[in-house]
């Protein structure tokens, strides 16, 4: 039997999309940072996180419905659950919607001062447990920490809490540009900007537009470059189908940047950029290309910004048809940053075949590279 967590997950996600809720922010540097307490009973699978300008309680009501009644409508598979999510988002109350990361927080940034509501659901043992915690946002730097004592709901039951205080300075570590490569980076001189966006710093774009960004081909280049925010739910959402028991990969969270007109390079096969971000910072960024017909410019292009390659691999592609070509992919080790080029993409699904229209670039501070490699390692381990 499907747990009730799955459809009010769904109904979450579906009624954001479908009502494209989630607006840019305009604010002028203030960020917030959730975090999840993890382990125990507060564990386990949860939906992405929901910033509110009201806290979901008070929408809940302004509709004629208690917190504890729409869980029960929830728990029923009651179309009343749906219907109270899609009324919540009409409602415009939706600030932003993104996915915790591997280490369960979450950074929205470039927020204006006021009061803000965090809102998450998670799986418990008899039912859900449910966050809607009110904080008020004054400091360039605040942070919230959802624990079991300030649950409003836990296994179905409500609960009494005080609104969370929002904690002021210093600053999270999870939003400070804590990494020590771009240090390195910066002390060799070497530009650690990808499209304009720093590594190792929060990621910091305005959000896409349902209507106006979607709605172009994947191919097409906004206006202006955009963070599809929304990826990271349906990540979870995808995650969260899978049966319970089943392993899921540790790992940092990968949002899709969309690249506006004035930077999206004619070599790429889209304007989308897979980006790798952890506890709020940009640690890198993987670039899709045409394959082989744009190498000379791609490779001219990376020798302009990062110098000579550092290795130069030669080898041979044998096509599922046609001749056998040569291609050289290229790599950089410099100080903080780790680059790599590979004229034909491995394509891991697929593996007996080759694909030679696509090619692939990555870019990723050094300790976003180590740390990919130690993962690797431990995929190719013997497990017996």
């Amino acid at each position: 039997m499907r747990h009730p967590f799955l459809t009010l997950f769904s109904a979450l996600t579906v009624a954001i999309v479908a009502l494209n809720t989630v607006e840019a922010r305009q604010g002028t540097g203030a960020a917030l940072t959730v975090s999840l307490e993890s382990g125990g009973s507060a564990g386990g699978g949860s939906t992405p996180v929901m910033l509110l300008r009201d806290s979901f309680e008070a929408l809940l009501k302004k509709n004629g419905m208690s917190l504890v009644d729409w869980h029960k409508a929830c728990a029923a598979e009651s179309p009343q659950c749906q219907q109270a999510i899609m009324q919540v988002a009409q409602s415009k109350a939706v600030v932003a919607v993104q996915a915790p990361d591997a280490s369960g927080r979450v950074t929205f940034a470039r927020l204006p001062p006021g009061r803000y509501y965090v809102f998450v659901m998670r799986e418990a043992s008899n039912g859900l447990n449910v966050w809607d915690v009110g904080t008020d946002l004054e400091q360039a730097f605040s942070s919230v920490e959802l624990t079991m004592r300030n649950l409003v709901m836990q296994n179905g039951s409500r609960t009494a809490v005080a609104p969370a205080a929002a904690a002021a300075s210093p600053p999270p570590a999870a939003i400070r540009s804590a990494d020590p490569s771009i240090a390195k980076a910066r002390a060799a001189k070497i530009d650690t900007r990808v499209f304009g966006i720093p590594l190792g710093e929060p990621l910091q774009l305005r959000e896409c537009d349902a209507l106006q960004d979607f709605a172009l081909s994947p191919t097409a280049a906004r206006p202006n470059t955009c963070l599809n925010t929304l990826s990271a739910a349906l990540q979870v959402l995808g995650a969260s189908l899978l049966p319970f028991g089943t392993a899921r990969e540790n790992k940092s969270n990968e949002a899709m940047i969309l690249l506006g007109k004035d930077s999206c390079p004619i070599w790429m096969a889209t304007c989308e950029v897979t980006a790798t971000v952890s506890q709020g910072l940009l640690l890198g960024v993987t670039l899709v290309t045409k394959g082989p017909s744009m190498d000379p410019l791609i490779a001219k292009e990376l020798r302009a910004k990062y110098g000579a390659p550092t290795f130069s691999r030669v080898g041979t592609v044998t096509p599922d048809t046609g001749k056998e070509f040569t291609r050289t992919n290229l790599e950089w080790v410099l100080p903080g940053v780790h680059v790599e080029y590979e004229v034909v993409r491995k394509v891991e699904v697929e593996s007996s075949r080759v694909h030679t229209n696509e090619g692939q670039v990555r870019i990723e501070t050094e300790t976003a590279y180590q740390q990919r490699q130690k993962e690797v390692k431990e995929l190719t381990k013997p497990k017996l």
